[in-house]
C-alpha cells in the first residue's frame, strides 16, 4: 500500500543556487558509490571470468551494467527531485519494504563486509608477507575502517575515496596498456577454454553479475551520501549535477570492469593452474601473474591498485550498510530522517561482530565466501528493482523529473533480465535443471 500522504518539503531541494558548483566538488556520492563497487567484483570476480573464460564474459559485463542501469540512475534522480532519501521512498511504500530492507541488510551486510575486509586482508599480505594471520588482518581493518569513519564521517570520507579511486584509475590504466603491448599469454600444453554460457557455470555467472557492477540495494547509498553531502556543502545538489555525479561515477565503474576483466584475460587465461581459493594464494597469484608478463616494475603499480581499490570498498561498505539499514530503523520507527550517529556507530559495531563470526566460519577460504556474498546480491536484485520503480513512479515526484520513457522501458527489461536469471539459479539450485 503506498502512503503519498506524507509532506514533502521541497524547500531548496532543486536550487542551483544553494547548491555547490565545480565538478570536483559534486563528484563526491557518486565516486563514493563506485569505491563501494569497484572492489571485489573487479578484482575477483572480474579478473577471474578473464582468467577462465578470457573475453567471452565482456558483453555479459556490459549487458548486466545497462541492465542495472536505471535503478541505480532512478536512487539520485528521486534525491535530487524530492530532497528525500530512497528509503524515505520505501517508507511511503509500506513498511514492508523497509523490512525486507532491514533484515537482507543485516543479513548480506554483515557478509559483505566480511568479504572485503577479507579480500583488501588478502591483498595486504603482497606488502606484510604471510608472517600476519590474515583473519587476525581483516578484523584489523575492520577496527580501523569503524575508528575511521567514527572520527570523521562524510567529509573524511569524501577526500580520501577521491584520492584512492583517482591512484586506482590511473594505475589499472597503466597495467592494462602495458599488459595490451606484451600480447596475451601463450596457453599452457593441453589447456581447453571451456563455455561460460554452459549450465555448469551458472552458479557462477549469477556470482559474477550479482556485484556487477554493484548489488542493487546499495542504490540507497548514493541518496543518502547526497543529503550528507549537501549538508556539509550547503545546499543540495540540482538534478543535472547529481546526474552528472552519477554518471562519472557508473560508468568509470563499469570500463574498470571491462578494464580488470581483459587483464585477467591478457595475463591468465591459458594458464592449467587453478584459480586459488585461499586468500593468500589469490593475492600471490595476483601479484605474480603481472610481474611474470608484464615485468618486475609493475609490482608495485598492481600491488597499490589493489589495496587501493579494496580499502575504499572497505570504508564505503562500512558506511553504507550500517548507515542505510540505521536510517531505515528510524523510518520506520516514524523519527526524523537525518542519521543517527550513535545507531550507525552501534550497527557499524554489530556487523563488525558478525563479519568476524563469518571469516573465523571460512577459516581463510577466499571464493567460497565471495561467490556465496555475490549470490546473494543477485537473488535480492529483483525485489528492490521493482521498488525503485515503484518508487520513481510515486505521485510527489515532480513530472519534471521523472526518467523519460526509453528509461522507463529499459528498466522493464532489466527487471524481466534479473527476475528470468534468478528463477534459472533457483530451479537449478532446486534440481529442476540438469547440466
Amino acid at each position: 500500500m503506498t502512503t503519498d500522504s506524507q509532506p514533502v518539503d521541497q524547500d531548496a531541494t532543486l536550487r542551483a543556487s544553494s547548491a555547490p558548483t565545480g565538478l570536483w566538488s559534486m563528484l563526491g556520492p557518486g565516486l563514493m558509490w563506485a569505491a563501494a563497487a569497484v572492489g571485489v567484483s573487479h578484482l575477483v570476480a572480474s579478473t577471474r571470468a578473464g582468467a577462465l573464460f578470457g573475453f567471452a564474459l565482456i558483453a555479459l559485463a556490459v549487458v548486466v551494467n545497462i541492465a542495472k542501469y536505471p535503478f541505480f540512475e532512478y536512487a539520485q534522480r528521486y534525491t535530487a527531485a524530492t530532497g528525500e532519501d530512497l528509503l524515505a521512498g520505501y517508507r511511503r511504500l509500506g513498511r514492508f519494504w523497509l523490512g525486507l530492507f532491514i533484515t537482507s541488510g543485516l543479513i548480506a551486510g554483515s557478509i559483505v563486509l566480511a568479504a572485503v575486509s577479507f579480500v583488501c586482508a588478502a591483498l595486504l599480505t603482497i606488502f606484510t608477507g604471510d608472517s600476519i594471520n590474515v583473519t587476525l588482518l581483516a578484523c584489523g581493518i575492520m577496527a580501523v575502517t569503524v575508528v575511521l569513519i567514527a572520527s570523521g564521517g562524510y567529509r573524511v570520507m569524501d577526500g580520501v575515496v577521491k584520492i584512492m579511486m583517482a591512484t586506482l584509475a590511473l594505475c589499472t590504466l597503466v597495467a592494462l596498456v602495458m599488459a595490451i603491448a606484451s600480447g596475451a599469454r601463450v596457453a599452457d600444453e593441453g589447456f581447453v577454454a571451456a563455455s561460460p554460457y554452459a549450465l555448469a557455470f551458472l552458479p557462477f555467472l549469477i556470482a559474477f553479475m550479482g556485484y556487477m557492477p554493484a548489488p542493487i540495494e546499495i542504490n540507497t547509498w548514493s541518496s543518502l551520501w547526497m543529503r550528507e553531502q549537501s549538508e556539509s556543502k550547503g545546499g543540495m545538489a540540482t538534478p543535472q549535477q547529481a546526474r552528472r555525479d552519477f554518471h562519472v561515477g557508473y560508468i568509470g565503474c563499469a570500463l574498470l570492469a571491462i578494464c580488470f576483466l581483459s587483464l585477467g584475460a591478457l595475463v591468465m587465461h591459458g594458464s592449467s593452474e587453478p584459480f586459488p581459493t585461499s586468500a593468500v594464494g589469490f593475492a600471490n597469484m595476483f601479484v605474480s601473474m603481472y610481474t611474470e608478463s608484464i615485468g618486475a616494475w609493475a609490482w608495485w603499480i598492481v600491488g597499490l591498485a589493489a589495496v587501493c581499490t579494496m580499502f575504499s570498498t572497505v570504508v564505503t561498505c562500512f558506511d553504507g550498510y550500517p548507515g542505510s539499514i540505521g536510517l531505515a530503523i528510524q523510518h520506520w520507527q516514524g523519527q526524523a530522517v537525518q542519521r543517527s550517529r550513535s545507531l550507525h556507530l552501534f550497527l557499524m559495531v554489530l556487523m563488525g561482530l558478525a563479519g568476524t563470526v563469518i571469516l573465523l566460519f571460512f577459516r581463510g577460504q577466499l571464493l567460497p565466501l565471495v561467490d556465496l556474498s555475490m549470490i546473494i546480491a543477485f537473488v535480492t536484485a529483483p525485489l528492490f528493482a521493482w521498488a525503485t520503480m515503484r518508487v520513481m513512479a510515486l505521485q510527489h515526484v515532480p513530472d519534471a523529473q521523472r526518467p523519460p520513457a526509453w528509461m522507463r522501458g529499459l528498466a522493464w527489461i532489466g527487471l524481466v533480465f534479473l527476475m528470468c536469471f534468478t528463477a534459472m539459479y533457483l530451479a537449478w539450485l532446486v534440481g529442476l535443471l540438469q547440466a
